[in-house]
């Protein structure tokens, strides 16, 4: 049985979330699939192993956690040989996933997800390193064209990574019901940090709060920005109309979360592939989002719900082609079932499972003599 080492951020964004995923379903495809990191993901099946990384703050992009991952690495393959290594966020697995392979020739696949392509403060840092690691991979993929071609920008061509995009299990997201009934009730579901720009959400619910007397909004999620936000949400005098859910921890509540709303709205500044997006859409809802990143690639330029970033006009315009909408609710969401087709769990993971077995075809387990030598060298620093 192929045995894969996940590399990824914990609970943390959606490539953790993407990522866990994609271990659940290939434990049913006959993988073992190893979760190497700080935590388990709550959304992480029992059949997947959990090898704990000791890092503290899991989004520190250090020295520290790069060593660290690939010392959990060694541990592991120790005890249970590792076949391909799949480093779920760039930075910094993609250099951890390298270190692991120069000790021990196992191969290893680099999979970006969106911030450690987009994110100019961490490519500032960690952008050349993470390059040359990837370089050596045996195989890179992305979850959208526009970040595919970002990634060939930045790397002068030496990277080009196939594009598989994200899904969503069929199991834990479906409709409950179509119909042609508003809710007066909008949904939020990511993390508050600058790039979400919620200030800019809350700024239009705002707006469009004054004409819909019923209307609610609900933001789930966690992060630097949310105290901030609450007090905008209460300076601009609908404090009592915002919702404030913290972190939903369960699929099943998140499904249902979603099928008590109209839609789900975005307003980011840069988006890769968003789960919340695709989550919502195969729920059957509509989603509203800035026309960034991989976006328009979900629903199409033309989808009439897009807005530019930033732009808080076109935000609240956005909001009330919703509720004019002639094509009404029904329509639109199943519209949105049709879309989501499109990223289906059976065709997204039997992409993912011919670039493992490919990566493995092209490396071979490390012998125990060799595992051994790594040993001693390791006795020999502790001396």
């Amino acid at each position: 049985m192929t045995h894969l080492a996940f590399t990824a951020h914990s609970n943390i964004g959606g490539s953790s979330t993407a990522a866990a995923y994609l271990a659940n379903a290939l434990v049913e495809r006959d993988f073992e699939v190893s979760w190497v990191a700080s935590a388990r993901h709550r959304y992480l099946s029992e059949r997947v192993r959990h090898e704990p990384v000791f890092v503290g703050d899991a989004l520190k992009l250090n020295l520290g956690a790069t060593l660290q991952t690939a010392d959990a690495l060694v541990n592991l393959g120790k005890h249970k040989p590792i076949d391909v290594v799949c480093a779920h966020f760039a930075v910094p697995f993609a250099v951890s996933a390298q270190i692991y392979r120069h000790i021990t020739g196992v191969p290893f696949v680099v999979s970006f997800h969106g911030s450690d392509v987009h994110n100019e403060d961490i490519y500032r840092h960690y952008g050349a390193v993470t390059t040359a690691a990837a370089e050596n991979a045996a195989a890179t993929t992305t979850i959208s064209r526009y970040l595919a071609e970002e990634i060939r920008r930045k790397s002068d061509g030496a990277l080009d990574p196939e594009v598989i995009p994200n899904f969503i299990p069929a199991s834990s997201f479906h409709p409950d019901e179509i119909d042609d009934e508003p809710r007066d009730r909008l949904l939020h579901v990511s993390n508050f940090t600058a790039n979400k720009n919620v200030e800019l959400l809350a700024r239009a619910f705002a707006l469009l709060a004054e004409e819909r007397p019923g209307l609610r909004l609900t933001l789930a999620g966690d992060g630097e920005t949310k105290e901030r936000v609450r007090e905008l949400v209460r300076a601009l005098g609908v404090g009592d109309r915002v919702e404030f859910i913290g972190v939903v921890e369960e699929s099943d509540e998140l499904r249902r979360l979603v099928g008590a709303h109209d839609a789900t709205i975005m307003a980011s500044d840069m988006e890769g592939l968003p789960l919340s997006l695709l989550e919502t859409l195969q729920c059957g809802r509509p989603i509203l989002s800035t026309n960034v990143g991989g976006v328009p690639e979900i629903v199409g330029e033309s989808y009439p719900f897009l807005f530019p970033p930033r732009d808080l006009d076109a935000c609240a315009e956005a909001l009330r082609r919703l509720y004019a909408d002639p094509l009404g609710f029904a329509e639109r969401r199943r519209e949105a079932l049709k879309i989501s087709r499109r990223y289906s769990e059976e065709e997204v993971v039997g992409r993912y499972e011919r670039v493992y077995r490919r990566a493995a075809e092209r490396g071979t387990r490390p012998t125990a003599e060799k595992m051994e030598t790594t040993d001693t060298l390791r006795r020999n620093e502790n001396a």
